[in-house]
């Protein structure tokens, strides 16, 4: 199918023409000539010319998903590979049994980590836990009962074998903007930007009763995916 398409004339011989064309279809070989004259009437024939029109940009895919099993897992857990320790434990005794750091990462929040000093006072307690590989985290959170939660504490991660702290309390004012309460149980939580980290450590260094030691129910960290 020949089309014939006259340009619009200027008013004025030039030497440079210009066409736009329209209603062509995609990734399509057209074939075209040229013919022109001059201001005496000359003709001239110009032939084996072609283009290919482009397809449709499409749009840009969008952002690929979490990868599924990353998001909302707690890494700390035992049971995908946490493993904790800490500064002490509080050992067995004739009312209880021992209250070692793995009770804190073991998903049953009816046993808990205690460690072996009451009030911590001018020493320093903490409970480490390592992930079975680095993993993406922006959330942290504690749980412990209402007369064992920090009044004090820093929460740190491990990245590329350097410490970093991700948050922390000291006061009062700034205790109350991480705390919430369910029942007897008092939990923190922390929400950082996400880092990549191959483990957690908790810092306490004063709790709510004097006469008690820290304990924690459970240690939670994951990515939130927000």
């Amino acid at each position: 199918k020949a089309i014939i398409i006259t340009p619009t004339p200027s008013g004025s011989l030039r030497t440079s023409h210009s066409v736009s064309l329209t209603g062509l279809r995609e990734k399509t070989t057209y074939y075209y000539q040229v013919v022109s004259s001059d201001a005496a009437g000359n003709v001239a024939v110009m032939s084996g010319f072609s283009f290919t029109t482009g397809g449709t940009t499409p749009p840009p895919p969008p952002p690929p998903p979490p990868t599924p099993g990353t998001v909302n897992v707690n890494w700390a857990l035992a049971s995908n590979g946490g493993k904790a320790t800490a500064s002490s434990y509080a050992p067995a005794t004739s009312e209880g049994p021992a209250s070692p750091p793995s009770n804190a990462i073991d998903g049953n929040a009816r046993t808990y980590w205690e460690a072996s000093k009451a009030g911590v006072g001018s020493s320093i307690e903490w409970i480490m836990v390592e992930f079975a590989k680095s993993q993406p985290i922006n959330y942290i959170k504690t749980m412990s009962d209402v007369g064992h939660y920090p009044m004090e504490m820093t929460v740190e991660v491990e990245q590329d074998g350097r410490w970093v702290a991700v948050g922390s309390f000291k006061s009062t004012s700034e205790q109350k903007n991480l705390m919430s309460r369910s029942g007897s149980t008092i939990s923190f939580e922390f929400k950082f930007a996400q880092v990549v980290a191959s483990k957690v450590r908790l810092t306490i260094r004063r709790v709510s009763n004097p006469t008690h030691a820290i304990q924690f129910y459970e240690v939670i960290a994951m990515n939130t995916g927000k």
